[in-house]
């Protein structure tokens, strides 16, 4: 178990650099590029299993939808809509934000609404 964690790792790691285009293992790295680099890994971290494998395919295996879906018994547009949400988690990550959840934002209208 964990040989396959540390080669989730790896492979996150790699569709993350590749997410912004930096090679892997620069030479020049930079501490704002482990730094983002650290912030994308926990946007990762932060995903479903769904949402990672679904980004890690894209990324990295350059599947398209259609086989991801038809690999993973969901719809195509399924698929879109979890890799969409992948990519906001990680753009929250990279802004050093947290995604609300719709839950959370319905109860904070309601709250208003009572105030």
């Amino acid at each position: 178990m964990t040989r396959n964690l540390e080669e989730l790792r790896a492979r996150a790691r790699r569709a993350l650099e590749r997410s912004i285009e930096r090679p892997t293992g620069a030479a020049d790295e930079d501490p704002a590029d482990a730094e983002t680099i650290e912030r994308l890994e926990h946007g990762l971290r932060g995903m479903s299993h769904r949402q990672q494998e679904i980004f890690l395919s894209i990324r990295l295996d350059d599947m398209s939808y259609a086989e991801i879906a038809e690999r993973t018994g969901l719809g195509a547009d399924q698929v879109q809509r979890h890799f969409a949400e992948a990519l906001v988690i990680l753009s929250n990550a990279l802004a050093g934000t947290r995604a609300r959840s719709r839950r959370w934002r319905f109860w904070n209208r309601v709250k208003r609404r009572e105030s």
